[in-house]
């Protein structure tokens, strides 16, 4: 997945003494780029890429509100010959942190919208998606099997699931892989998913009695772009649980 760093470089777009009607066309550039994406039902990397850029927006809020508030003293310096060429300096300087923080705090409202948007629909789909166990026996849940419909593939896909846990600044969380095993056209299915992962339990796999999941939905928008992403976050709540 693109890091959105190397489409947007944040420091150089908001650097003191930029254009910053350029920068507010670039930005507008990108905006409207995840804006398309999600007319698509598109939501990732729209999601995580204005997730990532508000995040380091945000930082540099606090930063150079806190440089504001330094120059701000410096302004207010005493009259001395000398120390009124330095008193200038930090005048100009502050003029520019303050078209800068009001650039920030435009381009975070701006990017807040494209997150409140690709949320709704992201929550949208999370509900859509039923998860339902093939089996109300008390499994093994870190490594298992599950199906679901690709609906704009007009396929059904079975995928082998692996809960991992990866550690970050000593914190634990919880993921999970997927690995794609059988992609079958709709046309060629003649029962049901439930059928359909009793018999591939039972023909076409080694683990022994493995936890089996049915997840069924009727939306059609983009598999691994969106449905995929949506099914991992609600399957690893379902799979805790």
């Amino acid at each position: 997945m693109k890091n959105p760093m190397l489409e947007i470089d944040i420091r150089k777009l908001t650097s003191c003494g930029s254009d910053w009607e350029s920068n507010q066309y670039l930005l507008l550039r990108k905006i409207k780029e995840w804006q398309n994406q999600l007319s698509q039902n598109i939501v990732y990397p729209v999601l995580q890429e204005s997730k990532l850029v508000k995040d380091k927006l945000d930082d540099l809020l606090l930063e150079n509100i806190s440089s504001k508030s330094w120059l701000e003293k410096e302004v207010r310096g005493i009259l001395i010959e000398d120390q009124i060429i330095v008193q200038d300096k930090a005048k100009h300087i502050s003029t520019e942190l303050d078209k800068l923080i009001h650039y920030v705090e435009w381009a975070i409202e701006n990017v807040e919208c494209i997150i409140r948007e690709a949320t709704i629909l992201f929550n949208f789909i999370k509900d859509d998606i039923q998860i339902n166990r093939l089996t109300n026996e008390d499994k093994f849940r870190g490594k298992g099997y599950f199906v679901i419909q690709d609906n704009k593939k007009e396929v059904v896909k079975i995928y082998l699931y692996e809960m991992l846990i990866k550690w970050s600044d000593d914190n634990p969380t919880e993921n999970v892989e997927f690995t794609l095993l059988r992609s079958i056209p709709n046309l060629l299915l003649d029962c049901s998913l439930e059928a359909l992962m009793e018999q591939f339990v039972q023909h076409s796999q080694k683990m022994y009695k493995p936890m089996v999941y049915v997840c069924k939905t009727d939306l059609d928008f983009p598999f691994n772009e969106t449905m995929l992403p949506a099914l991992k976050e609600k399957l690893i709540r379902e799979i805790s649980g």
